[in-house]
C-alpha cells in the first residue's frame, strides 16, 4: 500500500509540473497597433499573455517595427531570455543579449513556443525577421506648423519622395509667433518602424518674431542618423500676421492629458514613453522610468 501511495503522490506531483503556466512579457509600448503582448508593457505575468497547453501563444497583427521580450512562469522571478532561444527551429534572424529582440520589416503575426523540457524558446513569423521596408516618411509635431499634435497616423504630413533619397513638404503661409516648435520623422506612420531623431528627442524650429512663413521640411535618409543635416527646415518670411485674440492667449502651460503611444489614455508618469498634451495646445512626448 506504501508503494502504491508513493507511486501516487509522484504522479500528482508529475501533473502539477506539466500544468506550470508560462507567459510572454515584452515592450508592447513599441507597438502602436496594440497587438505585441496584446497591450501589455513588460508584464511578467499578464493574464492575456499566458501561453496555451501547448505553451504556445501568437500575437497577431502586431505592427512593422523591433521588439524584445522574455518568457517567464508569471514573476520575474523564473523568466528566460535570448541565451534560451532554439536557433534551429526557429526562423533566422532572431537577435538579442539579455532579451529576445526580433524586427518585423512589415505588420505580421509572431509565434512563441516555450519548450518546457528543454527551457528552449522557438519563435517564428508570418512575414519573417529582416531589415524594416520604409514605405512612407511623415512628419510630426507642433500642431500650430503641421495642422496636427504629433500625429504619427497624419496621412496630410507624409513626406514627398524626391528620388534621390531625400523626402520634403512645404507649409505655406503658416502664422506663427516668436518660440521654438518641435518636429520630427517617422517611418510607416508609426514610432516602432522609425524615428528620428531619436526617442525623447525632436528638431526645433526657431521663430525670432510673428509673421506668416513658408516652412520647408527636408529629410535625407542618405545622411548617417548622427549628421546635423538629416532633418532640418528650411524658413522663409513671406508676409506680415497678427495672432487672433485666441491665438494670442497665453494660458497656465500644464498637463491636460496623456496618452501612450497607442492614442489610449495613460497616467503622465506612466512608466515608458507618454504623450503629454498640455494646455496650451502643445504636445511633448517623453520617456519615463
Amino acid at each position: 500500500m506504501k508503494k502504491v501511495l508513493l507511486l501516487g503522490a509522484m504522479l500528482v506531483g508529475s501533473l502539477c509540473a506539466m500544468a506550470q503556466p508560462y507567459f510572454v512579457a515584452g515592450s508592447a509600448e513599441n507597438d502602436p497597433n496594440g497587438k505585441f503582448c496584446n497591450g501589455q508593457n513588460w508584464a511578467a505575468g499578464a493574464a492575456e499573455n499566458q501561453m496555451d497547453a501547448n505553451n504556445t501563444i501568437t500575437f497577431s497583427g502586431v505592427a512593422a517595427g523591433t521588439y524584445e521580450f522574455k518568457v517567464t512562469n508569471g514573476t520575474w522571478d523564473l523568466n528566460w531570455g535570448f541565451a534560451a532561444v532554439d536557433m534551429d527551429r526557429s526562423d533566422a534572424g532572431v537577435e538579442g543579449a539579455d532579451n529576445v529582440k526580433i524586427t518585423l520589416p512589415e505588420e505580421g503575426d509572431v509565434t512563441i513556443t516555450f519548450d518546457a523540457a528543454s527551457e528552449k524558446i522557438i519563435v517564428k513569423s508570418s512575414v519573417g525577421f529582416g531589415a524594416l521596408v520604409i514605405k512612407t516618411y511623415t512628419v510630426l509635431g507642433d500642431a500650430q506648423v503641421f495642422g496636427s499634435d504629433w500625429a504619427t497616423g497624419d496621412e496630410a504630413n507624409d513626406l514627398t519622395d524626391n528620388g534621390d533619397g531625400t523626402y520634403s513638404k512645404t507649409y505655406e503661409n503658416v502664422g506663427l509667433d516668436a518660440g521654438s516648435y518641435g518636429f520630427k520623422v517617422v517611418g510607416n506612420h508609426s514610432y516602432a518602424a522609425y524615428e528620428y531623431p531619436g526617442s525623447a528627442m525632436n528638431k526645433e524650429i526657431f521663430i525670432e518674431y510673428a509673421a506668416l512663413y513658408n516652412i520647408t521640411i527636408i529629410f535625407d535618409s542618405n545622411e548617417a542618423d548622427d549628421s546635423e543635416f538629416k532633418l532640418t527646415a528650411e524658413i522663409e518670411e513671406v508676409g506680415e500676421w497678427e495672432p487672433t485674440a485666441v491665438e494670442d492667449a497665453i494660458a497656465d502651460d500644464e498637463v491636460v492629458a496623456a496618452y501612450d503611444l497607442t492614442g489610449k489614455a495613460a497616467a503622465a508618469d506612466a512608466k515608458g514613453v507618454v504623450i503629454l498634451q498640455y494646455k496650451s495646445g502643445k504636445a511633448v512626448k517623453v520617456i519615463n522610468d
